[in-house]
């Protein structure tokens, strides 16, 4: 459904989805992979920061600030905010 949505507004292209999906995966990764609750909060502040990165900075830097935030998440919590580590024993 969103595919045929983002194809109405913009137009037919190879990449079509490439934003939607970094900044669903941005946010997941901010939320935590395991965590439902994490996803909804690490899309809110995706779409917080992208929002106010856009208002303050340039509005080209969409792609970029997502990239930035996953990069940073990965450096500091690798599981997200909301994710647990989890000890497996063999």
């Amino acid at each position: 459904m969103a595919g045929i949505l983002v194809a109405q507004v913009s137009g037919l292209s190879l990449s079509l989805l490439f934003n939607v999906l970094l900044f669903a995966f941005a946010a997941a990764v901010l939320g935590g992979l395991d965590s439902p609750v994490g996803a909804i909060v690490g899309g809110l502040a995706i779409g917080i920061i992208k929002n106010l990165a856009g208002t303050y900075i340039d509005p080209s830097v969409d792609v970029t600030v997502a990239f930035l935030v996953i990069v940073l998440v990965l450096m500091i919590r690798p599981t997200g905010i909301f994710g647990q580590h989890v000890l497996k024993r063999v």
